[in-house]
């Protein structure tokens, strides 16, 4: 729960950055194409370049926020499984399990197989919720 919370914050601090940087390109050029008929061609030469470096900026800055969240992402799942693993390991040893699959590599079990509220009360007695 704590990374899903610090992940939807980096997540709506980079939406919002986008946002802004998308409403500026934008707003340039609406400003652009109303001023278009009255600029002379170097005004108009200089717009256009002001407008590529708007949009250029808007774009590397969702490309970023993009790579920032899949980095979070990433290593918010590298942190919940180095936690979840020993708890896995130390569960299935004390209960004489030989093996322990995760729900979505099986095609069928019966449910009397099916340890996750065990190992999830396992999980909350190690690592409590902050």
């Amino acid at each position: 729960k704590a990374e899903k919370k610090r992940f939807e914050k980096l997540q709506a601090e980079r939406e919002a950055e986008v946002s802004a940087k998308q409403s500026a390109f934008q707003e340039k050029q609406r400003s652009y194409q109303q001023r278009l008929s009255v600029l002379s061609e170097e005004k108009r030469l200089e717009a256009q370049r002001e407008l590529a470096r708007a949009r250029d900026d808007f774009e590397a800055t969702a490309s970023n926020a993009d790579r920032d969240l899949q980095r979070a992402y990433q290593s918010a799942l590298l942190e919940i499984v180095a936690k979840i693993a020993p708890v896995v390991t130390d569960y299935a040893q004390a209960t004489g399990y030989d093996f322990v699959f995760e729900v979505s590599q099986v095609e069928f079990a019966l449910d009397v197989h099916d340890i996750t509220d065990a190992l999830i009360a396992k999980m909350n007695e190690v690592h409590p919720a902050r």
